[in-house]
Formats: structure tokens, sequence, C-alpha cells
């Protein structure tokens, strides 16, 4: 090969490897880079089973965002431990949906008209289980009257496992 044409072709190589390494890059943080998440707190009394940090957040079973943090805290009104659990929500800033405190004024209407959070397992296989946001009207939902978090709170509702063990503890208890 001529001594000229080197230099040519290491620079092939080295531009290719950066083209590459930048799209690899884009490709993985896609998420991140072309959407704005709104995070959201929402405070869960019973157990959390197989509940982990990067759980989907699904809105009637669509994924909407992800679980980014869960913590312990007591709240003294109840009497118990909660567990908030921030949960993100992503928005895609491509489009010109609302984002920031938009969509925090949409979520509070939605949450008048009945929206709160259940955890949920949807595979019994599996045992992971999910932050599902859907209407529940007609049951309030629990929030924690002093936030820890400094976030919106969306409220809850008792995931239908817990619902099954009330009503099982009713039963027992009659007996």
């Amino acid at each position: 090969m001529n001594e000229t044409r080197k230099p040519f072709w290491i620079g092939v190589f080295l531009l290719s490897g950066i083209v590459l390494l930048v799209g690899g890059v884009l490709v993985l943080a896609r998420d991140s880079v072309w959407s704005k998440p709104v995070e959201y707190v929402v405070y869960f009394t019973g157990a959390l089973d197989g509940l982990d940090v990067g759980a989907d957040v699904t809105y009637r079973g669509v994924k909407v965002g992800s679980v980014r943090d869960i913590r312990l805290s007591y709240d003294r009104k109840i009497n118990d431990v909660i567990m908030p659990v921030v949960i993100r929500i992503n928005t895609d800033s491509s489009t010109q949906r609302a984002t920031g405190p938009q969509l925090d004024r949409s979520i509070a209407q939605l949450v008048e008209r009945g929206l709160r959070a259940q955890l949920q397992v949807p595979s019994l296989l599996t045992g992971k289980a999910i932050v599902a946001l859907d209407f529940f009207p007609g049951m309030t939902g629990y929030v924690r009257d002093q936030d820890v978090t400094g976030l919106t709170a969306i409220p809850t509702v008792p995931s239908k496992i817990d619902q099954v063990a009330d009503v099982l503890r009713d039963l027992a208890e009659g007996f």
C-alpha cells in the first residue's frame, strides 16, 4: 500500500468509529434525550412485594413511565409505616404535549375525576409488580397529609390482593 494513503484510511477508520459511538449513545439514551420526565409520588400503605426501582408505570395498560425511587416513612395519623414511591412519567418533547406545570394541572384535574394509582401484579409467574394508573371514581385514595418529597401526590387505592385480604380478615373476625 502506498505510504501517502495510510493517513487517509486511518482517518476514515477513526471517523467511522466516532460516528458509531455517537449513534450508539443516542440509541441507548433515546428515552432521556427525547423526553422530559415529570415526577410524582404515590403513597402505598400495603406490601410492595415485587415492586422494584425501574418497574413500569402504566395508564390503562400502556407504559407511560417508570418507578424512580422507593422509600420508607412513618405516618403518625394512621400509625403505620408507609412507602412513598416516586414515579417518573415521560412526556414526548417532540410533540406539543403538556410538560411540567401544565401536566401537573392536567393530573390534578384527572385526580378530581378519580385517577388513582394501584399496585398490580400482571404476571403471577414472574411476580413483578407495576404501578397502574386508572380511574376509580367513588373510591377515596390515600395521600399523606405531610408530603416528605416535595412532589405532587397521586392518591392510591389498595391492590386487589390487599382488598381480598381485607375481606378474608373481616370474614375471620365474624366467626
